[in-house]
């Protein structure tokens, strides 16, 4: 897994952003909830059969045909365009995922959040760069936040994805896109807690 805090010199101020390898930290996700918890119920093994599918059936072959057809990494660092397997299938494991994400959250509310996470985010909650810093960088597993992350890949535009040095997918996190995911600002942690 690969997450890398890099601040930037753009036009006189410094920008933070992380790196992160989105195969990598998706399947340490999976591996995370593989035992049954609190949460396990029919949606959440629905959602992580539909990301195992989607990371075997369309990412890993994606990430093989980038690695050995330069034309294809050509093509995706000037347009930003896939060439995707199945785009029929992609999309509909994409839906569906989203659409279990989006329940289990509203089903489990703020129960998805763990508490150690939330008193260590709470007095920064306006400060989405700064939450997003403690979920990466502590090892407070929270389904909540990781069901955020799945949801912030599956939303991704070329403008957060980019190949590493190893031709691997990785999703660049700004301030901006920090802020639209921040779990406070979308009501998923009730600040009263």
């Amino acid at each position: 897994m690969l997450i890398i805090l890099v601040p930037l010199c753009l036009t006189r101020s410094i920008e933070k952003i992380f790196h992160v390898n989105v195969v990598g930290y998706v399947y340490n996700i999976i591996n995370t909830y593989e035992d049954p918890s609190e949460f396990f119920d029919l949606r959440m093994e629905s959602l992580f059969s539909d990301l195992r599918l989607l990371l075997d059936n369309h990412f890993r072959p994606l990430n093989h045909k980038l690695q050995v057809i330069p034309r294809i990494r050509k093509n995706f660092n000037l347009t930003g365009n896939l060439i995707m397997f199945d785009k029929d299938d992609f999309q509909q494991l994409k839906e569906n995922i989203i659409n279990n994400i989006d329940f289990i959250i509203r089903e489990y509310n703020y129960k998805c959040f763990d508490q150690m996470f939330i008193n260590h985010t709470k007095e920064y909650f306006e400060d989405s760069f700064k939450v997003f810093y403690i979920y990466f960088m502590s090892e407070y597993n929270t389904l909540g936040m990781d069901l955020t992350f799945l949801k912030m890949v599956l939303n991704s535009t070329i403008n957060n994805l980019f190949l590493n040095d190893n031709f691997e997918f990785c999703m660049i996190i700004k301030e901006d896109f920090a802020k639209t995911y921040n779990p406070y600002f979308l009501g998923y942690i009730d600040m009263r807690i």
